[in-house]
């Protein structure tokens, strides 16, 4: 499953919950605030990734995936994309735009 299909399943399911879909969302601008070297960075990451080749990605521990011009914004649209689950449960899960690009730098 790539990354992207795993946050598509991490939201679905949190949208069943409005107050666990909050508490997430704080989690996402705790990870966001405190950095890549946090454990709610990783927490989060963890949530996303399928496996350590997916986590490794997230947590900036790829070398070959960190020469990619857009790893650093991929990511953040991720790690910060959970911010978005705060609105999303009260609005009925409205799914955020994941563009192609994103989903090619993340695979």
């Amino acid at each position: 499953m790539s990354i992207l299909k795993k946050i598509e399943q991490s939201r679905t399911d949190l949208m069943g919950n409005a107050t666990i879909a909050q508490e997430f969302g704080k989690l996402c601008g705790r990870a966001l605030r405190n950095g890549v070297k946090s454990p709610e960075w990783e927490a989060v990451a963890k949530e996303y990734a399928e496996d350590e080749d997916d986590l490794k990605k997230l947590m900036f521990q790829d070398e070959l995936f960190n020469q990619e011009e857009w790893a650093e914004v991929a990511v953040g649209y991720v790690i910060g994309g959970g911010v978005c689950t705060v609105s999303s449960a009260r609005d009925g899960g409205t799914r955020r735009g994941m563009t192609e690009d994103i989903e090619r730098i993340l695979g």
